[in-house]
C-alpha cells in the first residue's frame, strides 16, 4: 500500500511540476504567494526531494527571472511584494 501511495505522490508532483513549467514562463507576477517566487521555492524543494537537479536549474532560473524583472514601483508587501521575495531568497540561502 505505501508503495502505490509513494507512486501516486510522484505522480501527482510530476504533473503539478509540468503545470507549473508550462504556466511561469507565462506570468508576470514575481510575488510569493501567486508568482515565480512561489514556484521557484516549490522546485527547489521538488529538486530536493527527487534529487532531479533539471528542477533545481529550472528554479535558479526563475529567481534570474525575478531579479531582472523588478519593477521600481513595486510593492513592498509580503504577499506580493519585495517583502516576500526578499523572504524568499532568505531562506533559499539558510537551506
Amino acid at each position: 500500500m505505501q508503495k502505490m501511495e509513494k507512486k501516486l505522490t510522484s505522480k501527482c508532483l510530476q504533473r503539478v511540476a509540468e503545470t507549473l513549467i508550462i504556466n511561469a514562463n507565462l506570468m508576470y507576477d514575481v510575488g510569493l504567494l501567486n508568482g515565480k517566487m512561489g514556484i521557484a521555492l516549490f522546485f527547489f524543494h521538488l529538486a530536493r526531494k527527487t534529487g532531479i537537479s533539471v528542477y533545481e536549474e529550472y528554479a535558479g532560473e526563475l529567481i534570474d527571472q525575478i531579479c531582472e524583472s523588478l519593477p521600481r514601483d513595486m510593492s513592498v508587501r509580503y504577499v506580493d511584494g519585495l517583502a516576500g521575495i526578499g523572504v524568499g531568497i532568505e531562506y533559499l540561502c539558510q537551506k
